[in-house]
């Protein structure tokens, strides 16, 4: 390959099942004559259909529906090449005991959590639907989808105020196997993010109910001038079967988490996402650049990794 940017619009597939003859290859992808090629999984903002929301300093831009009449599914943003921050609102200690709680609150426990009062109005009056509350338990990282806030189910701590975030269903997944004594953990930190109300300089946030983006330029920074990109692909390369094959000198860039939009993420080891499924309760978190299944013989020379939402290399054997 040639020095050059490559823009995938879908994973580059290589399966042995799809495509017998793949069995007995012996494959090198790389860059020519010491070139580092870049295989992208973003793509482009258009600069025109930039909107300036009126009265703030942030703009929206409205994505395409895809062919099967959905938004995509993204996490992930990038300003001249570089990975920004999603919107989020300032770090809190979570003071309520999950185990210590009387029964009278167990309905209002398997609704959701609390967060202060004036985050939570913040967070009320908010015109996007895809917010998310991020829970960090020591080693422990949860995203639980916010469905909705009630104001008027509130609980005090400390001379402090707290109103109910309503969860989706990962949540109570996350209760139902006994999980949440995870909460009891001294040091929890938790956040709200991918909310408009929390938007700041150089944050965007996606509404991927709404196909909507907002994006509040950094100082210095405008629309015109600047290179804007959005995720839009969780793999760049997937190979199957293979027998031996070879990566060299690539840099991988731009792939996002869409499986958390529609599903939460409840962390376990090395990446792996904890979720009972058919009898298995840990899975691979699908985000990785390269992506690789039953292979053999696979070796990965002078390539880079960076802009990434998920893992940069998964290998899974039978």
């Amino acid at each position: 390959l040639d020095a050059d940017r490559y823009h995938l619009s879908s994973p580059l597939l290589l399966s042995v099942e799809k495509d017998p003859v793949l069995a007995n290859v012996k494959l090198t992808i790389k860059g020519k004559d010491g070139m580092t090629p870049k295989i992208s999984g973003a793509w482009y903002f258009y600069h025109d259909k930039f909107e300036a929301v009126k009265g703030k300093p942030y703009y929206k831009y409205q994505l395409d529906k895809k062919e099967d009449g959905t938004y995509p599914q993204l996490r992930d943003m990038m300003i001249d090449r570089q990975r920004i921050s999603m919107a989020k609102s300032e770090t809190y200690l979570y003071p309520f005991s999950a185990r210590n709680r009387d029964e009278k609150d167990e309905e209002t426990f398997l609704r959701g959590l609390f967060a202060p009062i004036e985050m939570a109005k913040k967070l009320a009056k908010d015109k996007t639907t895809s917010a998310e509350l991020q829970v960090l338990l020591e080693w422990e990282h949860k995203i639980f989808r916010i469905e909705g806030v009630d104001l008027e189910t509130t609980r005090e701590c400390g001379g402090k105020k707290y109103a109910l975030l309503e969860l989706a269903d990962e949540y109570r997944e996350f209760v139902k196997e006994n999980r949440f004594k995870l909460l009891d953990i001294q040091n929890r930190r938790f956040f709200i993010s991918n909310a408009l109300s929390f938007i700041g300089e150089d944050t965007f946030v996606y509404d991927y109910k709404q196909g909507t983006a907002y994006y509040y330029p950094g100082k210095n920074i405008d629309i015109v001038h600047h290179t804007q990109e959005y995720c839009r692909l969780e793999n760049l390369f997937i190979i199957e079967g293979m027998e031996d094959l070879t990566l060299e000198n690539l840099v991988f860039v731009g792939t996002t988490a869409a499986h958390v939009c529609q599903n939460g993420y409840m962390a376990g080891q090395a990446n792996a996402v904890r979720k009972q499924d058919n009898g298995v309760y840990f899975h691979h978190l699908p985000a990785a650049a390269v992506y690789t299944r039953n292979m053999r013989n696979f070796k990965v020379k002078n390539c880079s990794f960076t802009g990434l939402g998920g893992n940069g290399i998964l290998m899974n054997d039978k």
